[in-house]
């Protein structure tokens, strides 16, 4: 590529350059650049002649091609669920705020169906804090998501393929609870379903994508 690009740097304008000598600069997603043939500033993220250059740097940027489908979500949550339905049951049972019968013939459905009300109370809140920070947790590390998404190749991210912050992973945990135990998950898979870049409401309101890694 032997097009001339110019970047803005400290709010001056330093050119031009080679595509390969801003490769060997360094650009990162938010450099301004400016295209051949062009008068507006853009952010080298949305240029795609560099985002090969960016996925090598490990960025994943959202597709239409790699949005996660809503199956493969499901699948995940399911994972997810079972591994913290077990941490939540062992710490409500050790620390003794929940108690199970003396018996050798234990039946866990006749348990859960004759439990006293404060205790199903006990298990909804404990769960959900747990899946709040437990996924807001792992999708602001490396990881990206949690241990259920990584195995089904699943990975949450920002607009710019980016990890999200604590804040942003935060607020879309919150919003997923929230849905969830007041509308239930018929209400998720409407939202996903009505949404143009298969995203929910809360991922629209904070500009997150669900992604299938497909390397």
């Amino acid at each position: 590529m032997n097009e001339e690009y110019y970047v803005l740097e400290d709010g001056e304008k330093t050119g031009p350059f080679s595509f390969s000598e801003l490769i060997e600069r360094g650009i990162d997603i938010d450099t301004p650049i400016l295209m051949p043939g062009t008068d507006a500033w853009q952010n080298a993220s949305y240029i795609p002649v560099f985002i090969e250059y960016f996925e090598t740097q490990g960025y994943q940027f959202p597709t239409e091609d790699n949005l996660a489908g809503f199956g493969w979500r499901i699948l995940a949550f399911i994972i997810d669920y079972m591994i913290l339905s077990l941490i939540v049951f062992g710490i409500d049972v050790k620390s003794g705020l929940l108690v199970l019968p003396d018996t050798a013939k234990f039946d866990p459905a006749q348990f859960l169906s004759t439990m006293p009300q404060r205790s199903l109370i006990i298990i909804e809140i404990s769960f959900a804090v747990t899946f709040l920070i437990y996924n807001t947790f792992f999708e602001a590390t490396n990881f990206r998501g949690s241990l259920g998404k990584k195995l089904c190749g699943l990975k949450v991210v920002d607009a710019d393929g980016r990890k999200l912050n604590v804040i942003t992973a935060f607020l879309r945990n919150l919003g997923a609870v929230t849905v969830y135990n007041i509308i239930g998950m018929i209400f998720l898979a409407v939202s996903y379903t009505v949404g143009q870049q298969k995203q929910t409401w809360y991922e629209r309101m904070g500009k997150t994508y669900m992604i299938r890694n497909v390397e």
